[in-house]
């Protein structure tokens, strides 16, 4: 859909004042995201030029936006494109619902940042209109990190060349890398996904050692290696079958906050040792089958704390987003590292280091 700024400013006028004539209706809690997509949301990127509908009759592989069906959780409402290859997402939201809320900017951050292919995501209600750099990792304590624009609907005629970054011509030409912040913090928070977990699981890996071998003195090195690893390995095989739906969700979370509504009063392992036995008799995979990590206990809490760490919004990682082969990457150099003894210390080192 071909297009001039001249022509977007006038769409975007007509719908400005669309909105503020029923603005009390449409901020109201009747007025649902459905209907803002349609009445405003939609026809304010077909006036930047893109093709919602597909009237061109594009093929599935070709069509300039992919679009979810209704109020969806996981992936962002829409995908737009230039020649079949995603370049930004966009997450909607209803008017009344306030766009500062941090679960709503985390739900569209962690997306776009799990892709690793697309670095820009726009969380609107059209009242708001918020465009962030999602290459930058998402961080729960300051959802607002990595924000390019911010503006209202009373901003937009008078940002009118910020927002036509955003057309199709100006994206076809390398618009978008010159939204992506270039101050020094941004780019040392620019962390892939790859590295973060690598680092998260390590992190998880050393603390676990040194809890065990506290509890465990007398624990050989290769059984605190398999114990430790064999643990993770159940939590991160659960996470990535809930995340694809291939079993309930949530199930980890729900034995940790179970745990705390007992007054802990059992140890959280109790709880675990049950769920690992059912999803083996329900898988009978090998990283199921009765093993050590069963008999040695564990504290508690720092098993709840790495188990919420794997669970939005603490978590930014979606198992169903990240691909196989990088998962498989991510492992491969997880298991070149090794816990090691001393008599003073338990540290995860490289294989190579022993």
């Amino acid at each position: 859909m071909d297009t001039t700024i001249e022509v977007f400013r006038e769409k975007i006028s007509r719908l400005v004042e669309k909105f503020e004539r029923d603005k009390y209706f449409y901020l109201s809690k009747q007025y649902l995201e459905a209907q803002a997509r349609r009445d405003f949301i939609d026809p304010f990127f077909e006036a930047l030029g893109w093709d919602i509908e597909n009237k061109a009759g594009l093929s599935p592989f070709e069509r300039e936006v992919i679009l979810e069906k209704g109020e969806t959780k996981g992936r962002p409402d829409y995908n737009f494109r230039i020649e079949g290859v995603s370049k930004f997402y966009v997450e909607a939201k209803a008017p009344s619902e306030p766009l500062d809320k941090t679960a709503h900017i985390l739900q569209a951050k962690s997306y776009v940042w799990n892709t690793r292919d697309v670095f820009i995501v726009v969380l609107t209600d059209f009242e708001e209109f918020k465009v962030f750099d999602a290459s930058l990792k998402p961080d729960p304590r300051n959802p607002n990190l990595g924000i390019i624009y911010d503006f209202k609907y009373t901003d937009y005629l008078k940002k009118l060349d910020d927002l036509w970054m955003l057309s199709p011509e100006e994206v076809a030409s390398g618009s978008l890398d010159k939204l992506l912040l270039k101050d020094a913090q941004s780019k040392r928070l620019r962390i892939p996904v790859d590295k973060s977990f690598l680092s998260d699981m390590t992190g998880w890996r050393e603390e676990l050692a040194k809890d065990l071998y506290k509890r465990n003195p007398d624990i050989n090195v290769r059984m605190l290696n398999e114990v430790v690893q064999r643990i993770l390995d159940r939590f991160v095989f659960i996470r990535i079958a809930e995340d694809r739906k291939i079993v309930e969700p949530k199930s980890l979370l729900e034995l940790a906050e179970l745990w705390k509504r007992e007054g802990k009063r059992r140890p959280l392992q109790y709880h675990l040792n049950i769920l690992f036995r059912q999803i083996n008799g329900d898988l009978n995979g090998e990283i199921f089958k009765h093993h050590a990590c069963e008999t040695y206990e564990f504290d508690s809490s720092l098993l709840a704390k790495i188990i919420e760490g794997l669970y939005f919004p603490k978590c930014p990682y979606r198992f169903d987003v990240i691909g196989v082969e990088l998962l498989g990457s991510i492992y491969e150099r997880y298991l070149g590292n090794t816990i090691r003894l001393t008599a003073k210390r338990v540290k995860v080192v490289e294989s190579c280091r022993l």
